[in-house]
């Protein structure tokens, strides 16, 4: 079988038949991507040896028998889906069932036009956010659909994207911060207090503090480490292991969660020594910041958007908000760690104190400027060409 070839960085497959005019065809197959251009390419020669796929009359991106209607081509969407996180998995299957509740029954994919589409995403209804969200996930179906051979054109390419207001994410500031900590202890609550001491100490994540182990804290010649490791129960956000450096508070939460306890047990539990479960924990703090009369906006990853935010306004630079949330990029540091305006004063003024004098330090007069003197003009005799041919 002949192998897909790249052309300006997009793959083709050519077809040859000395029978036909020209003898070569060569077809597009609208992807980058090596290893899915060879699996298109082997299903494309298979249907042409079976005589089900013409290169020179038929488009290759014609609908797959077999997968007419919506309903088999979002279940074989799903199952390409079977590598990635179990959440990751369930918003995907969520928005399958969404997207088929919003359309007549048995329906064709080649009858899901952007009338549909638009109705399930910008239902009145919906939230900003929530519209967001299915916008993307649904895009990513469209596209995969297209890849796949299931349509020959998404009529996502016609819908505009949801447009998302900026706001700056809600965040405990120190105050508000040592409030609902001293008010958890006084509720003799250490188990919650525990955490959120330990994630704005951190920046982790709820499910990487739901899955922390007491050999999750390591000790190095620095300090201790919070290792946040890729295990068989537990998965990265980005698939890579990190290593967060335990400072201040944490420090002392770290000790205690972790001396006489067995390294296999769950570094953080409830009350009655069961491991704290994500929605529980996010209900909890919910809870105590609804108690304590604080910004409904807050909710359990706001403790990270605290985390960037106290980092900045002490003064860290945005490689290490980078390092210690674990970004990819500095961009994302720079959304969550939003500094107060306090802070931004107080650093313009140290800033412009150190560049530039003040104004009482100011000389009064002005120094004379140096008088321009005139250049003598000096005549150079020119010698042209022709004079020189004459001499």
């Amino acid at each position: 079988m002949a192998r897909p070839i790249k052309i300006r960085g997009w793959y083709h497959l050519r077809f040859f038949d000395r029978t036909r005019r020209p003898n070569r065809k060569s077809v597009a197959l609208r992807t980058q991507k090596k290893k899915q251009a060879e699996d298109f390419a082997a299903d494309l020669q298979r249907r042409w040896l079976l005589g089900e796929y013409d290169p020179w009359t038929d488009s290759p991106f014609l609908q797959r028998k077999g997968a007419d209607s919506l309903v088999d081509a979002t279940e074989a969407f799903l199952e390409s889906r079977s590598d990635l996180r179990p959440a990751s998995l369930r918003s995907y299957r969520l928005m399958v069932r969404q997207l088929l509740g919003e359309v007549p029954g048995q329906m064709s994919v080649r009858d899901l036009s952007e009338a549909y589409l638009k109705a399930y995403f910008n239902a009145p209804s919906l939230s900003p956010a929530t519209r967001r969200h299915r916008y993307r996930h649904t895009r990513v179906l469209m596209n995969w659909l297209v890849d796949q051979g299931f349509v020959e054109e998404s009529p996502m390419r016609r819908i505009a994207p949801p447009k998302a207001k900026p706001s700056a994410p809600a965040y405990l500031t120190a105050a508000d911060y040592t409030r609902l900590v001293a008010h958890l202890d006084r509720q003799d609550r250490s188990d919650l207090a525990d955490v959120i001491v330990f994630a704005v100490c951190t920046g982790a994540r709820l499910g990487e503090l739901c899955a922390a182990r007491v050999d999750s804290i390591r000790r190095s010649r620095e300090g201790l480490v919070f290792a946040i490791v890729n295990t068989d129960r537990f998965q990265t956000k980005n698939g890579e292991d990190r290593f967060v450096a335990v400072e201040h508070d944490a420090v002392d939460v770290a000790e205690r969660r972790t001396h006489g306890r067995t390294s296999s047990a769950p570094l953080f539990t409830t009350r009655r020594g069961a491991a704290w479960r994500p929605t529980y924990l996010s209900k909890q703090f919910k809870a105590a910041v609804r108690a304590l009369g604080l910004d409904e906006r807050l909710h359990f990853h706001s403790l990270r958007h605290t985390s960037g935010s106290l980092m900045s306004a002490g003064g860290a630079s945005l490689l290490t908000t980078k390092a210690t949330l674990g970004h990819s990029d500095t961009r994302m540091s720079e959304h969550y760690a939003q500094m107060p305006q306090q802070a931004v004063r107080r650093e313009a003024r140290a800033a412009l104190q150190t560049a530039l004098p003040s104004r009482g330090v100011l000389s009064c007069e002005e120094p004379r400027a140096k008088k321009d003197t005139p250049r003598r003009r000096v005549n150079i005799p020119t010698v042209s060409r022709r004079s020189k041919a004459v001499e």
